[in-house]
């Protein structure tokens, strides 16, 4: 359904939307490795340099006969970023379903949103949402400083719609915070 029949582009005009969904297993791993993935990638792009430097700096002292220790030293550095990320992937890999999957309520108004489940409720005033991070799949609102999943909630945008999405990220927006 268009949002413009329910006044969702013009903040002063809107009336609240609720949007219920669950969370499937599915859903929480591709949550997990999404934000994970956008967290390391900037460390692995920038260490790369650091490994290859370490292959170049090991061949060479092969070749002259010697150890090359510290290139090695060099290389485990590299891969750290990258062994994590693999063991992180797997590790979505393994979650399993405890019961059925939560059900969540989601509701969007002018001034705030707010997210319901079987435990309770948060009610977020929009200056209080720090980031968005938007996905095909999904997007992430962020209420802290930090970037991580403790303080961050999944949506799916399929249950959104565009035009609610781009009325959350508006309103993030006009507060400070940052859309990406």
């Amino acid at each position: 359904m268009g949002l413009g029949g329910l006044g969702l582009m013009n903040a002063s005009a809107i009336k609240p939307c609720e949007i219920i969904f669950e969370k499937s297993v599915d859903f929480h791993r591709a949550v997990k490795r999404r934000h994970f993935s956008r967290k390391i990638r900037r460390e692995c792009l920038l260490i790369l340099p650091v490994g290859v430097i370490g292959i170049l700096g090991v061949f060479g002292s092969v070749h002259r006969g010697e150890s090359g220790a510290g290139f090695w030293l060099l290389i485990a550095f590299a891969i750290f970023p990258f062994a994590s990320w693999a063991a992180y992937h797997w590790a979505t890999g393994q979650i399993r379903a405890a019961g059925a999957p939560p059900r969540y309520t989601v509701r969007v108004a002018p001034e705030s949103f707010t997210i319901t489940n079987a435990q309770g409720n948060s009610t977020f005033k929009w200056s209080q949402i720090t980031a968005t991070w938007r996905y095909p799949d999904m997007f992430f609102i962020f209420w802290d400083k930090k970037t991580d999943l403790d303080h961050a909630f999944a949506l799916p945008t399929a249950s959104f719609g565009a035009d609610l999405i781009r009325f959350i990220e508006d309103r993030v927006k006009e507060n400070g915070g940052v859309v990406s």
